[in-house]
This record gives structure tokens, sequence and C-alpha cells, in this order.
């Protein structure tokens, strides 16, 4: 059973290496890394290390020119829309270039937060036994479990969360709102799972997880199918370049 973790990246960061790992640049179309990163890929003068084999969103069928509010979305999508060039690969693991999944049980975030900090990890082979995050700990979950993902239980429920976060501009409650009545009417299946979800207290977050392939492309089709129509929808003027991002796409994520 062979994992791979597309990591999700932006700009150069502390790499992890080895063939677990496959970085992906997010927004390609849009970056001004795009260039560096083609120069690199073919061995050629001008660009930094981690830039080496890292492969690009905007190759194949792809929304990378949408990065701005699907954000890492654009490098979900373009998995799935490219997924035969993963053959080799049973299941499809995703996360960000500064966020890692910790699958060792004895770590525990601060009770305010749903990540565990770590100031370094120069060490990098100290650091990813230490988290857990090794071939070996994925297949013993993955034998037990079908599919891993981002948690964490808060004293108030996803919705609440969503509301509170407006109040920083982080969020936008009418959002959740149209994306609730377009999955009624047009997904209706996937609407009670959206609702408990929604009331429920365990977080799903970042858009991380680890899907065998087939789940993988059953999420993503239901996922693009339902912000397709987001997207005609919503009315993006006069909200800040932060809060025009589709954070909703998390609850959906962890409804799924």
């Amino acid at each position: 059973m062979k994992t791979k973790l597309f990591i999700a990246c932006h700009k150069p960061t502390k790499k992890l290496e080895g063939e677990l790992f496959q970085y992906v640049l997010g927004g390609a179309s849009l970056s001004d890394k795009k260039e560096e990163s083609i120069r690199c890929s073919k061995n050629r003068e001008g660009g930094t290390d981690f830039w080496k084999n890292v492969l690009l969103d905007d190759e194949g069928e792809n929304i990378s020119n949408k990065n701005e509010t699907y954000n890492e979305l654009t490098v979900i999508y373009w998995l799935w829309k490219n997924i035969n060039k993963f053959k080799e690969i049973d299941n499809i693991g995703f996360c960000h270039y500064r966020r890692h999944f910790v699958l060792n049980s004895t770590l525990k975030p601060r009770k305010d937060r749903w990540t565990i900090d770590f100031p370094s990890f120069s060490d990098q082979e100290q650091y990813l036994n230490k988290i857990g995050l090794t071939n070996e700990k994925l297949d013993e979950i993955l034998s037990s479990y079908t599919a891993i993902g981002a948690a964490i239980t808060l004293p108030f429920t996803v919705r609440q969360h969503y509301q509170l976060s407006e109040k920083n501009d982080n969020h936008v409650y009418s959002d959740l709102l149209l994306v609730e009545e377009i999955v009624k009417e047009e997904f209706p299946d996937f609407s009670p799972c959206l609702e408990d979800y929604l009331d429920s207290k365990t977080h799903y977050y970042g858009n991380c997880f680890v899907f065998p392939k087939e789940i993988f492309c059953a999420y993503a089709e239901l996922i693009f199918g339902i912000l397709e129509k987001f997207e005609k929808k919503v009315d993006l003027r006069e909200r800040s370049m932060y809060s025009r991002r589709f954070f909703i796409s998390e609850r959906l994520t962890g409804a799924f």
C-alpha cells in the first residue's frame, strides 16, 4: 500500500525530504515562483534548491488562476483532474507546507489551538519520528481506519465557530448559509452529513487528509461540485482579500 503526501506551498520553506512527500506550487499560474521552479526542475541555474522536483498546479486540467479564492484547493483540484499521473499510488494525502500531520497521540495541542508548534525541525529524521509522520505509522493507521483527518474537539460547535470568526473579518457567516442552501437543493444526500457536522464540536481544519484514491476522487467530485455553484452565487465585492477566501471549503471537507 503506497501513500503519497502532497504538500501545497507558495514560497520556499523548510522542505521535508523523502519518497513520502511531494511538494506542489499552488497558484502557479499567478506566482512569480513558477519560472524559478521550472528552471530548477530542468537543472538550470537561477533557482534555489527548494524548487527541485516541485510540481506545478497549472499543468494539465486546472483552476490555478483561482488560487486567490480557492487557495490550497487549486492543488487538490489539480490532483483530482490529473490523478492518472499517479497510478502507482494507493492513498492520496494532502497538507500544507507549514502544517504537518502529528500522528503521535502522546503529543497534545494547546487548549486554544488545533496545532502543536515546533520552533524548528533542523534534524528532520528526529522531527518526523517525533510527530509520527512516517510510512510505517501511516500504514499502521490505515490498516485500521479508512481515512485520516486533522481534528480537534472544542467547546463550541462548527457553526458557532464560523459565526464567531466573522467578528475578526476571517469568515462571512452568510457563506455558510449559502452553502447549506446549495447542498439542500442540489446535493440532498449530503445535507444530513453537513448539518450533523455543523452541530458537532469536533472540528476538521485545513483541508488536510489522507484518503484511499477512490474516496479522494469521490470527495473532490462532491466538494468542487458544491463550490462551483457557490462561486456563481456568492458576492465577493466589498470584501477584504482575506475574507474572499473560500474558508467554507474546510467545513465541507470536515462534513465529508
